[in-house]
Protein backbone atom coordinates (compact mmCIF):
# COMPACT_ATOMS: atom_id res chain seq x y z
CA UNK A 1 0.00 0.00 0.00
CA UNK A 2 1.43 3.70 -0.99
CA UNK A 3 0.25 4.71 2.62
CA UNK A 4 2.56 2.40 4.20
CA UNK A 5 5.26 4.05 3.17
CA UNK A 6 4.38 7.12 4.61
CA UNK A 7 5.94 7.22 8.13
CA UNK A 8 6.62 9.01 11.65
CA UNK A 9 10.23 9.55 12.65
CA UNK A 10 10.28 6.92 15.13
CA UNK A 11 8.83 4.45 13.11
CA UNK A 12 11.14 5.18 10.31
CA UNK A 13 13.88 4.66 13.02
CA UNK A 14 12.40 1.23 13.51
CA UNK A 15 12.27 0.15 9.99
CA UNK A 16 15.78 1.33 9.62
CA UNK A 17 17.23 -0.70 11.80
CA UNK A 18 15.95 -3.32 10.51
CA UNK A 19 16.86 -2.77 7.13
CA UNK A 20 19.98 -2.04 8.43
CA UNK A 21 20.68 -5.66 10.27
CA UNK A 22 20.01 -7.36 6.43
CA UNK A 23 22.84 -5.25 5.05
CA UNK A 24 21.19 -2.45 3.27
CA UNK A 25 22.38 0.43 2.41
CA UNK A 26 20.12 3.66 3.59
CA UNK A 27 20.13 6.90 1.27
CA UNK A 28 17.77 10.10 2.00
CA UNK A 29 17.47 13.12 0.68
CA UNK A 30 15.08 16.32 1.79
CA UNK A 31 12.82 19.04 0.26
CA UNK A 32 9.44 20.45 0.31
CA UNK A 33 8.42 19.02 -3.44
CA UNK A 34 5.85 21.74 -3.69
CA UNK A 35 4.93 20.56 -7.11
CA UNK A 36 6.46 17.21 -7.97
CA UNK A 37 7.62 17.31 -11.62
CA UNK A 38 9.91 15.11 -13.80
CA UNK A 39 13.17 16.56 -12.73
CA UNK A 40 12.45 15.38 -9.27
CA UNK A 41 11.34 11.91 -10.48
CA UNK A 42 14.70 11.59 -12.06
CA UNK A 43 16.69 12.29 -9.80
CA UNK A 44 15.12 10.42 -6.98
CA UNK A 45 15.53 7.34 -9.64
CA UNK A 46 18.90 8.67 -9.45
CA UNK A 47 19.20 8.52 -5.92
CA UNK A 48 18.20 5.48 -5.37
CA UNK A 49 20.86 3.90 -7.62
CA UNK A 50 23.58 4.76 -4.78
CA UNK A 51 21.96 2.46 -1.99
CA UNK A 52 19.07 -0.32 -1.25
CA UNK A 53 16.38 2.11 0.50
CA UNK A 54 15.36 5.36 -0.31
CA UNK A 55 14.20 7.84 2.22
CA UNK A 56 12.56 11.08 1.43
CA UNK A 57 12.48 13.69 4.13
CA UNK A 58 9.75 15.91 3.37
CA UNK A 59 8.98 19.66 4.85
CA UNK A 60 6.01 19.87 6.18
CA UNK A 61 2.91 22.59 5.53
CA UNK A 62 4.36 24.38 8.74
CA UNK A 63 8.13 24.06 7.73
CA UNK A 64 7.85 25.39 4.19
CA UNK A 65 5.35 28.39 5.27
CA UNK A 66 8.06 29.52 7.99
CA UNK A 67 11.05 29.88 4.84
CA UNK A 68 9.05 30.41 2.06
CA UNK A 69 5.49 32.28 3.03
CA UNK A 70 2.23 32.21 4.09
CA UNK A 71 1.36 31.41 0.43
CA UNK A 72 2.84 28.36 0.34
CA UNK A 73 3.05 25.18 0.11
CA UNK A 74 0.79 25.14 -3.14
CA UNK A 75 0.33 21.12 -2.52
CA UNK A 76 -0.59 20.35 1.40
CA UNK A 77 1.52 17.73 2.75
CA UNK A 78 -0.64 15.02 2.50
CA UNK A 79 -1.00 14.91 -1.10
CA UNK A 80 2.71 15.58 -1.21
CA UNK A 81 3.42 12.96 0.74
CA UNK A 82 1.04 10.67 -1.06
CA UNK A 83 2.25 11.98 -4.58
CA UNK A 84 6.38 10.58 -3.52
CA UNK A 85 5.16 7.56 -2.01
CA UNK A 86 3.71 6.29 -5.20
CA UNK A 87 7.13 6.24 -6.79
CA UNK A 88 8.50 2.74 -7.30
CA UNK A 89 11.75 4.40 -6.48
CA UNK A 90 10.96 5.80 -2.86
CA UNK A 91 10.66 3.48 0.12
CA UNK A 92 9.76 5.55 2.97
CA UNK A 93 8.45 9.23 3.09
CA UNK A 94 8.64 10.85 6.41
CA UNK A 95 7.49 14.80 7.24
CA UNK A 96 9.21 16.91 9.38
CA UNK A 97 8.39 20.36 11.01
CA UNK A 98 11.81 22.36 11.17
CA UNK A 99 13.11 24.31 8.59
CA UNK A 100 15.83 21.94 7.51
CA UNK A 101 16.64 18.23 8.44
CA UNK A 102 19.92 18.34 10.81
CA UNK A 103 18.29 17.38 13.72
CA UNK A 104 16.46 14.01 11.54
CA UNK A 105 19.98 13.23 10.09
CA UNK A 106 21.68 13.21 13.16
CA UNK A 107 18.74 10.28 14.14
CA UNK A 108 18.64 8.23 11.12
CA UNK A 109 22.46 8.42 10.35
CA UNK A 110 21.79 7.13 6.43
CA UNK A 111 24.79 5.96 4.65
CA UNK A 112 24.30 8.47 1.89
CA UNK A 113 22.34 11.54 1.61
CA UNK A 114 21.75 12.68 -1.28
CA UNK A 115 21.50 16.33 -3.27
CA UNK A 116 20.42 18.09 -6.45
CA UNK A 117 23.03 20.10 -8.40
CA UNK A 118 21.60 22.73 -8.16
CA UNK A 119 22.29 23.32 -4.45
CA UNK A 120 26.17 22.67 -5.30
CA UNK A 121 28.28 21.51 -2.82
CA UNK A 122 28.37 23.59 0.01
CA UNK A 123 25.11 22.74 1.27
CA UNK A 124 24.03 22.81 5.11
CA UNK A 125 23.88 18.74 5.72
CA UNK A 126 27.45 17.79 4.40
CA UNK A 127 29.18 18.43 7.45
CA UNK A 128 26.25 16.83 9.34
CA UNK A 129 26.57 13.32 7.56
CA UNK A 130 30.99 13.53 6.99
CA UNK A 131 30.09 13.89 10.90
CA UNK A 132 29.09 10.59 11.76
CA UNK A 133 30.95 9.09 8.99
CA UNK A 134 27.94 9.35 6.29
CA UNK A 135 28.76 9.58 2.28
CA UNK A 136 27.37 12.39 0.22
CA UNK A 137 26.12 12.02 -3.48
CA UNK A 138 25.51 15.12 -5.45
CA UNK A 139 23.53 14.50 -8.69
CA UNK A 140 24.25 16.21 -11.79
CA UNK A 141 22.45 19.73 -12.55
CA UNK A 142 19.31 18.98 -14.56
CA UNK A 143 18.15 21.71 -17.26
CA UNK A 144 14.37 20.18 -16.58
CA UNK A 145 11.36 21.98 -15.57
CA UNK A 146 11.91 23.03 -11.95
CA UNK A 147 8.88 23.83 -9.69
CA UNK A 148 9.85 27.21 -9.68
CA UNK A 149 9.43 26.93 -13.71
CA UNK A 150 5.63 25.99 -13.16
CA UNK A 151 5.17 28.57 -10.63
CA UNK A 152 6.06 31.49 -12.95
CA UNK A 153 4.21 30.05 -15.76
CA UNK A 154 1.81 29.85 -13.97
CA UNK A 155 1.83 33.43 -12.30
CA UNK A 156 2.29 34.31 -15.86
CA UNK A 157 -0.82 32.97 -17.57
CA UNK A 158 -2.45 34.16 -13.97
CA UNK A 159 -1.48 37.57 -14.91
CA UNK A 160 -2.24 37.28 -18.79
CA UNK A 161 -6.14 36.41 -19.39
CA UNK A 162 -7.11 34.10 -22.28
CA UNK A 163 -8.08 35.15 -25.51
CA UNK A 164 -11.47 33.68 -26.41
CA UNK A 165 -13.70 34.26 -29.32
CA UNK A 166 -17.43 33.74 -30.41
CA UNK A 167 -17.34 31.55 -33.88
CA UNK A 168 -20.41 32.56 -35.49
CA UNK A 169 -21.75 30.88 -38.81
CA UNK A 170 -22.77 33.25 -41.31
CA UNK A 171 -25.87 32.61 -43.02
CA UNK A 172 -28.48 31.95 -40.88
CA UNK A 173 -26.63 33.18 -37.80
CA UNK A 174 -25.30 36.70 -38.68
CA UNK A 175 -27.32 36.92 -41.59
CA UNK A 176 -30.46 35.87 -43.21
CA UNK A 177 -30.17 32.30 -45.22
CA UNK A 178 -30.44 33.47 -49.03
CA UNK A 179 -29.12 30.12 -51.12
CA UNK A 180 -25.41 31.22 -52.55
CA UNK A 181 -25.66 35.03 -51.35
CA UNK A 182 -23.09 36.72 -53.24
CA UNK A 183 -24.29 40.28 -53.49
CA UNK A 184 -24.53 42.95 -51.17
CA UNK A 185 -28.06 44.55 -51.30
CA UNK A 186 -28.96 40.51 -50.35
CA UNK A 187 -27.25 40.83 -47.01
CA UNK A 188 -30.04 41.88 -44.29
CA UNK A 189 -29.27 41.18 -40.64
CA UNK A 190 -31.27 38.29 -38.59
CA UNK A 191 -33.38 39.40 -35.71
CA UNK A 192 -31.67 40.03 -32.40
CA UNK A 193 -28.00 39.56 -34.00
CA UNK A 194 -27.01 43.07 -32.82
CA UNK A 195 -27.77 43.19 -29.32
CA UNK A 196 -26.40 39.65 -29.11
CA UNK A 197 -23.32 40.72 -30.26
CA UNK A 198 -22.54 43.79 -29.14
CA UNK A 199 -23.77 42.00 -25.40
CA UNK A 200 -20.74 39.38 -26.31
CA UNK A 201 -18.25 42.10 -27.30
CA UNK A 202 -18.63 44.43 -23.82
CA UNK A 203 -17.81 40.29 -22.34
CA UNK A 204 -14.58 40.32 -23.81
CA UNK A 205 -15.02 37.71 -26.83
CA UNK A 206 -13.74 38.22 -29.97
CA UNK A 207 -16.10 37.97 -32.85
CA UNK A 208 -15.25 35.93 -35.42
CA UNK A 209 -17.20 34.05 -38.26
CA UNK A 210 -15.92 31.08 -39.80
CA UNK A 211 -18.02 30.48 -43.07
CA UNK A 212 -18.30 27.77 -45.83
CA UNK A 213 -19.02 29.57 -49.18
CA UNK A 214 -19.74 26.61 -51.40
CA UNK A 215 -20.61 28.71 -54.25
CA UNK A 216 -16.82 29.92 -55.09
CA UNK A 217 -15.85 26.09 -56.05
CA UNK A 218 -19.53 25.38 -57.91
CA UNK A 219 -18.19 28.14 -59.93
CA UNK A 220 -21.34 30.05 -59.25
CA UNK A 221 -19.76 33.44 -57.98
CA UNK A 222 -16.56 34.96 -57.33
CA UNK A 223 -14.22 34.85 -54.28
CA UNK A 224 -14.15 38.29 -54.80
CA UNK A 225 -17.83 38.73 -54.20
CA UNK A 226 -18.20 37.23 -51.30
CA UNK A 227 -15.08 39.31 -50.39
CA UNK A 228 -17.62 42.69 -51.01
CA UNK A 229 -20.45 40.94 -49.20
CA UNK A 230 -18.40 40.43 -46.05
CA UNK A 231 -16.36 43.30 -46.36
CA UNK A 232 -20.08 45.03 -46.32
CA UNK A 233 -21.23 43.22 -43.49
CA UNK A 234 -18.09 44.73 -41.70
CA UNK A 235 -18.93 47.51 -42.30
CA UNK A 236 -22.59 47.55 -41.48
CA UNK A 237 -22.12 45.99 -37.93
CA UNK A 238 -18.78 48.87 -37.10
CA UNK A 239 -21.77 51.24 -37.57
CA UNK A 240 -23.43 49.59 -34.53
CA UNK A 241 -20.55 49.75 -32.57
CA UNK A 242 -19.74 46.09 -33.31
CA UNK A 243 -15.92 44.84 -34.81
CA UNK A 244 -15.74 41.64 -36.34
CA UNK A 245 -11.89 40.66 -35.63
CA UNK A 246 -12.06 38.93 -38.81
CA UNK A 247 -13.94 36.19 -41.43
CA UNK A 248 -13.04 32.74 -42.61
CA UNK A 249 -13.92 31.42 -45.77
CA UNK A 250 -13.91 28.19 -46.98
CA UNK A 251 -14.28 27.93 -50.74
CA UNK A 252 -13.91 24.88 -51.80
CA UNK A 253 -17.21 22.96 -53.09
CA UNK A 254 -17.70 19.35 -50.73
CA UNK A 255 -15.89 17.14 -53.17
CA UNK A 256 -13.04 18.81 -52.23
CA UNK A 257 -12.56 17.21 -48.88
CA UNK A 258 -10.60 20.24 -47.44
CA UNK A 259 -9.94 20.55 -43.96
CA UNK A 260 -11.48 23.40 -43.75
CA UNK A 261 -15.02 23.30 -44.83
CA UNK A 262 -17.02 22.55 -42.31
CA UNK A 263 -17.91 19.90 -40.26
CA UNK A 264 -13.71 19.66 -40.80
CA UNK A 265 -12.27 22.21 -37.94
CA UNK A 266 -10.00 23.96 -40.45
CA UNK A 267 -11.35 27.45 -40.22
CA UNK A 268 -11.05 27.70 -36.40
CA UNK A 269 -7.82 26.27 -35.73
CA UNK A 270 -6.40 28.82 -38.49
CA UNK A 271 -8.20 31.58 -35.93
CA UNK A 272 -6.81 30.14 -32.75
CA UNK A 273 -3.38 30.70 -34.29
CA UNK A 274 -3.72 33.65 -35.77
CA UNK A 275 -5.30 35.15 -32.54
CA UNK A 276 -3.99 32.84 -29.94
CA UNK A 277 -7.37 31.64 -29.42
CA UNK A 278 -7.89 29.48 -26.12
CA UNK A 279 -10.61 26.94 -28.09
CA UNK A 280 -11.64 24.86 -24.55
CA UNK A 281 -12.85 28.87 -23.25
CA UNK A 282 -14.71 29.90 -26.31
CA UNK A 283 -18.33 29.35 -27.99
CA UNK A 284 -19.19 28.37 -31.51
CA UNK A 285 -23.22 29.79 -32.63
CA UNK A 286 -24.52 27.88 -35.62
CA UNK A 287 -27.24 26.65 -37.66
CA UNK A 288 -26.73 23.34 -38.88
CA UNK A 289 -25.22 20.33 -37.47
CA UNK A 290 -21.57 20.64 -39.57
CA UNK A 291 -21.12 23.55 -37.48
CA UNK A 292 -21.49 22.15 -34.25
CA UNK A 293 -19.41 19.22 -34.97
CA UNK A 294 -16.06 21.28 -36.19
CA UNK A 295 -16.91 23.22 -32.63
CA UNK A 296 -17.23 19.83 -31.02
CA UNK A 297 -13.71 18.90 -32.58
CA UNK A 298 -11.88 21.80 -30.96
CA UNK A 299 -13.63 21.16 -27.80
CA UNK A 300 -15.37 24.70 -28.03
CA UNK A 301 -18.51 25.04 -26.38
CA UNK A 302 -21.75 24.72 -29.21
CA UNK A 303 -24.85 26.51 -29.32
CA UNK A 304 -27.38 25.20 -31.87
CA UNK A 305 -29.95 27.75 -33.69
CA UNK A 306 -33.57 25.83 -34.70
CA UNK A 307 -36.84 25.34 -34.52
CA UNK A 308 -36.43 21.53 -35.99
CA UNK A 309 -35.32 18.41 -34.99
CA UNK A 310 -32.19 17.81 -33.05
CA UNK A 311 -29.24 16.05 -34.76
CA UNK A 312 -28.91 12.19 -33.28
CA UNK A 313 -24.99 12.20 -34.01
CA UNK A 314 -23.29 12.88 -30.64
CA UNK A 315 -20.26 14.83 -32.77
CA UNK A 316 -23.22 17.23 -34.04
CA UNK A 317 -24.95 17.25 -30.68
CA UNK A 318 -24.84 20.90 -29.53
CA UNK A 319 -24.25 21.55 -26.01
CA UNK A 320 -27.10 23.91 -26.33
CA UNK A 321 -29.93 24.90 -28.29
CA UNK A 322 -31.92 28.07 -28.78
CA UNK A 323 -34.80 29.19 -30.96
CA UNK A 324 -33.67 32.61 -31.36
CA UNK A 325 -30.34 34.83 -31.05
CA UNK A 326 -31.57 36.94 -27.76
CA UNK A 327 -31.61 33.08 -25.55
CA UNK A 328 -27.57 33.46 -26.01
CA UNK A 329 -27.46 35.72 -23.16
CA UNK A 330 -28.92 32.74 -20.63
CA UNK A 331 -25.22 30.75 -21.64
CA UNK A 332 -22.87 33.10 -22.14
CA UNK A 333 -22.96 35.26 -18.82
CA UNK A 334 -19.06 35.94 -18.50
Amino acid sequence: MIADKIVSLSRLEALLAQDRKSGETIVACSGSFDLLTAKHALLLERFKQEGDRLVVLLNSDRSIRSYKGPRRPIVLEEERAFLLASLGCVDYVCLFDEINPLAVLEKLKPNVYANGGDWGTGFLERDVVRGYGGRIYVAKRQTMTSTSDIVSRVQSLRDTPDVRAVFLDRDGVVIKDKRYLHRVEEVELMPGIISTLRRLQRLGYLLIIATNQSGIGRKLFTRTATDRVNSYLQTLLKKHGIILSDIFVCPHSPDKRCNCRKPAPGLLLMAAKKYGIALARSYLIGDAPRDIAAGKWVNCKTILLTSGPLPKNSLESPHFVIKKLSEVQRIIRE
